[in-house]
């Protein structure tokens, strides 16, 4: 809401011109479609060298002295107009600074070609607005000038404002009247830094939600490390409970040097070095079980030794197969008793050493070799378990090839008629008579 104001100053002729617009001026960026000025510039030059000539002599009369060349004879005042302000309310302005001041006004204007451009929105800032010039010598011959106290002058802002019916302006705040290319100069000023400022403003916001997206992140990332914090100190608890099991499996695989440095870990660890934390636990953890495995393959190779030592190679079962094929003496027909009961006896030792497989693949599945990654030492001991399955297949083999050579070794006898005499030979395996 615009507020009223009058400022006076002294005026130039050159001020009557600029009134009428009968010269061009660069203040003017709008319509004058819409001016008004009471006189041309010449008639108002006229009248004011008129007026002058009369007020100087009643000058000298009263003084006895010429009117000095320095002396303000005209003087120019602004008044602050609203959009809606008329000729005639201009008018009732002139009315009374003729009476306030008992002067004459010589040429007053209305003007709405002045403003800026608003150059955020691109809308015309009309600058409404009046001049009046007056003469500085009352009816008299007396100073104007003088009689403009400060009480006077406020009486006069008031008065105004009442002609205009406009607010007041404000009576505190001491401000300075700018010309039109001061005010020109202000509002383009003004719309340069509101512009900046605007800018500015949109960077701080553009750069506020930078922050705030940041900020969430950060939020977020806080909460994964957390998060995984927590997860590095239970597996920390984890591979504990694995030494400790391992300590009770086997003989003192972990010292207390082994538990210091875990621990040593577990104190190092916070949110800022929990990548370099997780990496010496994944490389301690690695040296962990591979101590693990180590002890594990040793105890199994203890526990297995001798177990396969006293097997007979396919080889050799072969062989027995062979001689047997050709027998023809007594002595011979001994030699294959006494082999099959060496054969009897290593299936024994077969049926005992899948006994004991059968308890280390038990060890095995107590001592969790799977969970310590030693697939490679089960699967040699399953392979080995295989193996003797083999061997014992054919040994099996062996004997059901030496009962058929007996047999046929029987009736060969029968049909020569062989006496074979002091073959004492064990009632659960052959009984051969006379």
């Amino acid at each position: 809401m615009r507020k009223s104001s009058i400022h006076i100053e002294a005026g130039k002729v050159g001020e009557f011109f600029h009134n009428s617009r009968e010269t061009p001026t660069a203040n003017s960026i709008f319509s004058q479609t819409d001016n008004y000025c009471n006189l041309t510039a010449k008639e108002a030059l006229n009248l004011y060298q008129k007026e002058l000539k009369k007020r100087a002599e009643l000058y000298t009369q009263r003084t006895g002295q010429k009117l000095q060349k320095k002396a303000i004879t005209l003087l120019s005042s602004i008044v602050n107009l609203k959009e809606n302000s008329t000729r005639e309310d201009l008018q009732n302005v002139v009315k009374l600074l003729e009476q306030k001041l008992n002067t004459k006004v010589i040429q007053f204007a209305i003007h709405e070609d002045e403003g800026h451009i608003d150059e955020n929105t691109g809308e015309n800032k009309i600058n409404y607005h009046a001049h009046i010039l007056f003469m500085g010598l009352d009816n008299n011959g007396k100073s104007v000038r003088k009689k403009l106290t400060k009480n006077l002058l406020r009486e006069l802002q008031t008065d105004v404002a009442k002609v205009l019916k406009m607010e007041r302006g404000s009576r505190e705040k001491k401000t300075r009247r700018l010309d039109t290319y001061d005010y020109k100069q202000h509002k383009k000023l003004e719309a340069q830094n509101t512009k900046e400022l605007n800018k500015k403003i949109a960077e701080l916001t553009k750069e506020n939600e930078a922050l705030k997206q940041k900020n969430n992140e950060l939020k977020k990332e806080n909460e994964t490390l957390k998060i995984s914090v927590k997860d590095l100190k239970k597996d920390i608890s984890n591979l504990r409970t694995k030494m400790i099991q391992a300590n009770q499996n086997q003989e003192q695989t972990f010292t207390r040097e082994d538990y210091a440095t875990l621990s040593k870990i577990k104190q190092q660890l916070n949110a800022k070095n929990i990548q370099e934390i997780a990496k010496k636990l994944e490389d301690y953890e690695q040296i962990i079980n591979n101590r693990i495995k180590k002890q594990l393959t040793q105890k199994l190779q203890e526990n297995s030794k001798g177990i396969f030592t006293q097997t007979i190679s396919t080889q050799t079962a072969l062989n027995i197969v062979n001689n047997t094929c050709n027998v023809t003496n007594t002595k011979t027909i001994k030699k294959i008793f006494a082999e099959l009961r060496e054969a009897k006896g290593v299936k024994k030792e077969l049926e005992q050493v899948k006994k004991e497989l059968e308890q280390v693949a038990k060890d095995l599945k107590v001592k969790e070799i799977e969970a310590y990654e030693n697939e490679s030492v089960a699967k040699y001991y399953y392979n080995e378990l295989e193996k003797q399955k083999e061997i014992t297949r054919e040994k099996e083999y062996l004997i059901q090839q030496l009962n058929k050579q007996l047999n046929k070794q029987k009736e060969q006898e029968q049909v020569q008629e062989v006496d074979i005499n002091n073959a004492d030979v064990d009632n659960d395996e052959f009984e051969i008579g006379r």
